[in-house]
């Protein structure tokens, strides 16, 4: 039955609602990065666990959007949520786009210099250094 008097057909969910709802993972297939925008926090939110059914499908989608993934993810570095920021370090910000990752430089510069003591706890810390060094900055070559 439509949504509404219209005859539009009901919104497509693009937030999983648990670590196993591959429909929406779906959905996000189809969806425009101007669609998933609202949604980022909640995405990222998907990446918490690497393992977690829904964490690649969100994580490939969400490496292919632009420079609007910079600040929920500096939120998530700045954050004290070091697994999360662990999984976010060593996998999905190997698969961004440049343009994604040169802003994030200067924080990850910070960690590796300074790290935390909860960040070298939970090998955030390495998963820094090993991202710096695989994804060097190139800007000045």
């Amino acid at each position: 039955m439509p949504d509404s008097a219209e005859g539009k057909p009901p919104a497509m969910r693009l937030v999983p609602k648990d670590k196993g709802d591959l429909e929406a993972c779906d959905n996000l297939q189809m969806a425009s990065d101007a669609e998933l925008t609202p949604y980022l926090t909640e995405l990222l939110e998907c990446l918490q666990d690497i393992n977690w059914p829904i964490a690649f499908p969100v994580s490939v989608r969400l490496s292919t959007m632009g420079v609007e993934l910079v600040k929920p993810t500096l939120d998530i570095l700045n954050s004290d949520d070091e697994v999360w920021k662990y999984w976010i370090v060593s996998h999905f910000l190997h698969q961004v786009r440049p343009a994604v990752l040169a802003p994030l430089r200067f924080k990850l510069n910070a960690m590796k210099s300074k790290p935390t003591r909860p960040e070298i706890e939970e090998e955030v810390f390495d998963a820094v250094c090993e991202l710096l060094a695989e994804r060097p900055d190139r800007r000045g070559s």
